[in-house]
């Protein structure tokens, strides 16, 4: 049903969907009054507008608008769903679905008719991928011809749905992203500034791939079995090495709808777990960058194959050595302290002083668990030896992981493993056995777990603690902690043990961090890095010489000094030592200080230990660090210059840069083009951000959408 007001389409319009209608108010006027309203109806519903309670399925229907038309994703597994175009200047309501039929799809009616009389064939059948819809975008092509009805370019418009993600471009074609013949259920889609593609597909693991726009002259296939991922899919991905994640890293719960936002060279997804902002590096896809934003801690700039990201809490709660609290771990003769949980005919056993289990099929199989003493809250590592393919390792909150758990590992080969979590009450589970594989045999030993600080990377490889370590605001009222309180005689430190992703041969890397000294520096301290604590073998640390100025050790005595570099006496700057193509940069506050050749290998070995403070005999007692940042991708001296500037406001006096509250369910997001600003609803609010600073926030709950432009702000 149409409702009245003035003629012309609104500059600025608030458009909001419910269950069963369409509302747009003018934003225009202050008062925000309703412009339109279009309600659904059952009425001739195969050819309607939209069925009744449509729009609204539990995620909430999505909206976009552009040139005086408002398109509008439908979640309906038939001809009722797909996309709507309502285009107020042409006076038409267009519909594409997944129907071959004309009658169906591509068709055009006036506005007033949307409710009453059949729509008529305008002699475009452009299909999507599915009938059911998750999201929408719309944008302008430079090339765009233009649309007779409206005078105006022709938008191009991108729909995600559960057979994949449609492009319909420039009104002429349609093509598909794809993955391959597998699930291709999209859940997002966006377009970047600079005219690409960015999507979020099912066998994505919940990733962001990001695609050039499809050429125009590349022939229409069957959207139903061969779609157009295999002509430009893997042409643009942006990657952590291999793992698409690096651009939207929550995986699981695939029936909640990631969001996704595009913005300048920025994209942001949030999901359950907070937001990840992305800056894209067009011309070197590796060298992109992201930073990880919950409403406990920000990462800060993370660039391209990240190993380790550390340092980044929000919670000044000094950290404790909570001491072993693995009874038994390394199995000498029996199970002691452990509880076998076997199923039917198998059974635990130790032999040659290590855990054996093995699993015939789904009714034998052998497992064991252990009770530990844990904090809520708390973050804990578990590490552990493991022989053999085809394990599991699980942290629960029952026992032998039969109720809710984390997977921490599974079907894994190799050597000393390194896992953390979060533990949710006083009492966790660690469970092992083998996973879902008959015939699997494995043996486990040295099992682990202590009191340790987040890597907040995707390598969840955290740092144990070595007696107390303290945590202080970098500045007063401001957000992200310091760390602080190391020692001489290497007793206090953080550590993580043998990581082989540490050890950078002859390749590139870099060490990126804040740090602030105290007072002047009159003897070599240690400062961190990475080293073999029984041959005291340095492989690369940082430490500072008499004076405090900073150099860089690799490998004893093969090392790079660039002069110049002194940490400032109460005051934040951002280091940064990079290697690329043999040659070593540190930079200071994003400046370079110098370069030196260094091409020598990072040599390893699996008794080699990260350690912040502590390493070898020395270690300073006086210097605050936040977030470290260790890297085998050296970032471009742009780059640097873009971390230092957008992170040395979080180290201001009341700089917020978490989620306001406690939720990191991330309900909705929306980019102001106006004013640059980033909005983020969840449960406890609405947080507004500027770059990565939190500038403000409100307190009453966001359940389904925001609307950001020219500074005006709506949200449900």
């Amino acid at each position: 049903m149409f409702r009245g007001g003035r003629a012309k389409f609104p500059s600025t319009a608030v458009i909001v969907a419910e269950a069963n209608r369409v509302i747009i108010y003018d934003g225009d006027d202050p008062t925000l009054p309703m412009w339109r309203s279009y309600v659904g109806s059952s009425l001739n519903s195969a050819l309607s507008f939209f069925y009744p309670n449509t729009l609204d399925d539990g995620d909430g229907a999505k909206l976009a608008a552009i040139n005086g038309s408002v398109y509008m994703s439908i979640d309906y597994a038939n001809v009722n769903g797909g996309l709507r175009r309502l285009d107020f200047i042409g006076d038409r309501m267009k519909r594409y679905t997944a129907s071959i039929t004309e009658k169906y799809n591509g068709t055009s009616q006036p506005l007033a008719d949307i409710e009453t009389n059949p729509t008529t064939p305008d002699g475009q059948n452009l299909q999507l991928a599915d009938y059911s819809s998750h999201d929408v975008a719309v944008t302008v092509l430079p090339d765009a011809p233009i649309e007779a009805e409206t005078g105006l370019p022709a938008p191009t418009i991108a729909v995600a749905t559960v057979g994949g993600i449609s492009v319909i471009k420039n009104h002429e074609q349609v093509f598909d992203i794809r993955n391959g013949d597998a699930a291709n259920h999209g859940y997002a889609v966006a377009f970047t500034d600079d005219n690409r593609v960015a999507c979020q597909l099912y066998d994505d693991n919940r990733g962001i791939r990001i695609f050039d726009m499809p050429s125009s002259d590349i022939t229409q296939g069957n959207h139903y079995s061969q779609g157009f991922a295999n002509e430009w899919y893997a042409d643009t991905v942006y990657a952590q090495g291999n793992d698409v994640r690096l651009l939207g890293r929550a995986s699981g719960g695939l029936g909640h709808q990631l969001r996704l936002v595009a913005y300048q060279q920025n994209i942001c997804t949030g999901l359950y777990d907070g937001i990840s902002i992305v800056a894209r590096n067009s011309s070197d896809q590796n060298k992109s960058m992201v930073a990880y934003v919950t409403s406990a801690y920000n990462t800060g700039w993370m660039i391209g194959d990240i190993k380790g990201a550390f340092l980044s809490d929000t919670n000044d709660t000094d950290l404790a050595d909570s001491g072993e609290l693995i009874t038994n771990g390394t199995f000498d003769s029996d199970l002691t302290a452990w509880t076998d949980a076997s199923i039917g005919s198998e059974s635990a056993s130790v032999s040659s002083g290590q855990l054996v289990l093995n699993r015939v099929d789904s009714s034998n199989s052998a497992k064991v668990y252990q009770a530990i003493t844990t904090n809520a809250g708390g973050v804990y590592a578990i590490t552990l030896d493991i022989s053999g393919a085809g394990l599991y390792v699980r942290a629960g909150t029952g026992t032998s992981g039969s109720s809710a758990y984390d997977l921490l590992d599974e079907n894994s080969t190799g050597n000393a493993l390194n896992f953390q979590f979060v533990a949710t009450g006083s009492t966790t589970y660690i469970t092992i056995g083998p996973a879902t594989a008959n015939g699997v045999t494995g043996t486990v030993d040295n099992v682990s777990v202590k009191l340790a600080d987040a890597d907040r990377s995707l390598n969840d490889s955290s740092l144990i603690t070595k007696r107390k370590i303290t945590r202080t605001p970098v500045a007063t009222g401001a957000d992200l902690v310091c760390y602080s309180g190391f020692d001489f005689a290497a007793t206090k430190y953080l550590s993580q043990p043998y990581n082989a992703d540490m050890a950078f041969g002859s390749g590139d890397f870099c060490i990126m961090w804040w740090n602030m000294a105290v007072t002047t520096i009159v003897q070599n301290r240690w400062l961190f890095g990475l080293f073999d604590p029984i041959g005291l073998e340095k492989r690369h640390v940082v430490y500072m010489v008499s004076g405090g100025q900073l150099r860089l050790l690799i490998n004893n005595d093969d090392y790079a000094v660039v002069n110049g570099a002194v940490p400032s006496a109460d005051q934040w700057g951002l280091f940064s030592y990079v290697r690329k193509d043999g040659v070593v940069s540190l930079y200071r506050n994003g400046v370079l200080l110098g370069s030196e050749s260094a091409p020598v290998a990072i040599n390893s070995a699996t008794t080699d230990e990260l350690r912040i403070g502590g390493v070898g005999a020395l270690g300073p007692d006086l210097s605050k660090f936040a977030l470290l940042r260790i890297s085998a991708t050296a970032p471009t001296a742009d780059q640097i210059k873009k971390i230092y500037e957008d992170e040395k406001v979080l180290f201001q006096e009341n700089a917020k840069c978490t989620l306001h509250g406690t939720s990191d369910a991330v309900t909705e997001l929306a980019h102001d083009k106006a004013t640059n600003l980033l909005h983020v609803g969840t449960s406890s609010g609405r947080s507004v951000f500027d770059g990565l600073a939190r500038v403000e926030h409100t307190t009453t709950p966001v359940t389904t959408a925001i609307s950001a432009a020219n500074g005006l702000v709506e949200e449900e």
